[in-house]
């Protein structure tokens, strides 16, 4: 294995962890008194995903499958394209969900847990982004080039 191919791999494994973290705390049932706590774990739990899940995609995007593998197979690049549009989304997304949770107010109980639905709804699709990434990447290397 390339020292590219087991850093990706690590970073995979640690954002599976984080993505564990953030569902927990996003879980968590909070009273009203406690409901600040709650907010302080899910914003702690998003920044951490945020930081982890660009450094992801920056050694996907640059130094990665879609750099390298893809490019052999030419008939994937659509997909590939299609894969790497949804990462602006999902940076997009993320980036709006954390400022809302940076500028959430105390009595706003119905806004913030539509926040952490927002989140695990983008959660969801990442690990169905995930999945497509892992069905290009086993055609890119099982595909013959040319």
């Amino acid at each position: 294995m390339t020292t590219l191919a087991h850093e990706t791999l690590v970073e995979h494994q640690i954002m599976e962890h984080i993505k564990d973290a953030l569902r927990l705390s996003l879980d968590a049932k909070a009273w009203p008194a406690a409901q600040e706590r709650k907010l302080a774990s899910v914003r702690f739990m998003a920044e951490s995903f945020e930081r982890h899940f660009l450094r992801l995609l920056e050694l996907e995007e640059k130094d990665g499958y879609m750099s390298a593998d893809c490019e052999r197979v030419p008939e994937l690049a659509a997909k590939k394209t299609a894969l790497r549009s949804e990462h602006s989304e999902f940076r997009q997304q993320l980036e709006e969900t954390l400022r809302a949770l940076q500028s959430i107010g105390e009595n706003e109980a119905g806004r913030f847990e539509a926040l952490c639905r927002s989140l695990q709804s983008l959660l969801e699709r990442i690990d169905s982004h995930d999945a497509e990434e892992i069905k290009l990447l086993e055609q890119a290397l099982l595909a013959k080039p040319g």
